[in-house]
């Protein structure tokens, strides 16, 4: 599924229905699309983040989405969705020590990445599926 698909299909899915499976799904594909497995996800937020948008929990491999997030607009969810996706490939890849720099990196770089993707969507030959994405924005904590 691309992100067109689901930025025009955001209003017939409906709060916390199909928005979230529509959100999974273009956020695992962009994730195996750049060679990393699919998180776990969830709906509810852990002790302690439950005014967050979302977080992703090292321990057990999950993306928590807050499920007020897709009562709103499907462009700021995908943000989150990607922001929390990004951290888990981190985490694929060993990065150990979240920090401050790597909350940048993962805001910086999933924010990007929507944004050529939501403008791939005016061009009407353009489904802005993971495979439309660039590269992988990173390849270790030392380069």
């Amino acid at each position: 599924m691309g992100v067109c698909d689901v930025l025009d299909g955001w209003d017939d899915a409906g709060p916390n229905s199909g928005r979230v499976d529509d959100v999974r799904g273009f956020v695992d594909e962009l994730l195996e699309s750049w060679g990393f497995d699919a998180p776990n996800w969830s709906d509810q937020m852990p002790a302690g983040y439950e005014d967050a948008a979302g977080v992703y929990t090292r321990n057990d491999d999950t993306i928590h989405l807050n499920p007020d997030i897709f009562e709103g607009d499907a462009s700021d969810a995908l943000n989150v969705a990607i922001h929390e996706g990004l951290h888990a490939s981190m985490d694929q890849m060993g990065w150990n020590d979240p920090d401050l720099l790597e909350e940048l990196m993962a805001a910086g770089a999933g924010y990007q990445a929507l944004e050529d993707l939501v403008q791939g969507c005016q061009n009407p030959t353009e489904s802005g599926a993971p495979s439309d994405m660039p590269s992988y924005p990173w390849v270790s904590s030392e380069g």
